[in-house]
């Protein structure tokens, strides 16, 4: 990925109006870490706490997946953090169908065709939805799917669901053995 590209998506991403969740957060969220990464994480908008910080998972379920990311053996900056849409929304509302399309086509599959990733972990149902368009990600976590774009998907439930019930820790194993699988 060139220099050019990173400059140019962190201006875009900064300058975004298109939609009016823009309008509900501080600034958007770019993606971060290596473009040239073979795994991205794609999560579904920015919490409170990156809203007001700046980058990607760093609240609580950002310590979820810093301990994915050490059990792989990886560190933040070897993979590409991102979320589906780059604003946080007031109340963490789900996003209106226009709004994540645009976010979409705009950013995320821009940036993921320009990576060419082997591998991307897709958080959360609406993630999921949008990227897969599976509905139930208690029944997809963890298989693999081949994606059109030419990267395989790892649906995962989302690391803030352990936030809430430390059992579900279990369920982010099997994705952790799913990742380690389709890296090789």
């Amino acid at each position: 990925m060139s220099q050019n590209f990173r400059m140019s998506y962190l201006k875009n991403v900064k300058d975004c109006k298109a939609c009016m969740v823009r309008e509900e957060c501080r600034e958007p969220v770019p993606g971060e870490g290596d473009f040239n990464s073979k795994l991205v994480f794609v999560g579904r908008n920015p919490g409170e706490e990156e809203d007001l910080q700046g980058h990607p998972f760093v609240g609580a379920a950002g310590k979820v997946l810093n301990r994915m990311l050490r059990l792989l053996e990886l560190e933040r900056e070897n993979v590409f953090i991102t979320n589906l849409y780059l604003c946080h929304s007031k109340l963490n509302r789900l996003p209106m169908r226009e709004e994540a399309g645009m976010c979409i086509k705009k950013f995320l599959r821009p940036t993921l065709l320009d990576i060419k990733p082997k591998v991307v972990v897709t958080f959360g149902e609406t993630t999921n939805y949008y990227l897969c368009g599976l509905k139930s990600i208690t029944k997809h976590s963890a298989m693999l799917f081949d994606h059109n774009d030419g990267f395989t998907v790892v649906p995962s439930i989302h690391p803030a669901a352990v936030c809430y019930d430390p059992s579900k820790w279990a369920m982010l194993e099997k994705v952790i053995d799913s990742i380690k699988f389709a890296l090789r």
